[in-house]
């Protein structure tokens, strides 16, 4: 395989993994976390996988019929090298708590 395809390959596979969420998972007793990594390597703050993790925890809990409610949130600033990665700890409460 030469250089080029070799290097389109990784350019692609980076781009259709490197911003994958991981879903919602659960952490055990109510709480659930979501995390996301940024396609910015190296510069830029990662806010919108932030909003992006933050509306799918949201969702999520919308469609339990309740409300979301953060215990910890996680921003990891790109570096050069690394990009950066956003993680959202949450449990969803009912409504009006």
């Amino acid at each position: 395989m030469s250089f080029t395809k070799t290097s389109l390959w990784v350019v692609s596979f980076i781009a259709l993994t490197g911003c994958a969420s991981t879903g919602i998972m659960k952490t055990g007793g109510d709480r659930y976390i979501v995390s996301k990594t940024s396609l910015q390597v190296g510069f830029g703050a990662p806010t919108a996988v932030h909003a992006e993790i933050s509306q799918e925890a949201e969702d999520f809990c919308a469609k339990q019929n309740k409300t979301l409610d953060v215990v910890n949130t996680d921003i990891k600033h790109p570096a050069l090298g690394r990009p950066g990665s956003a993680t959202l700890e949450f449990r969803c409460k009912e409504k009006g708590q």
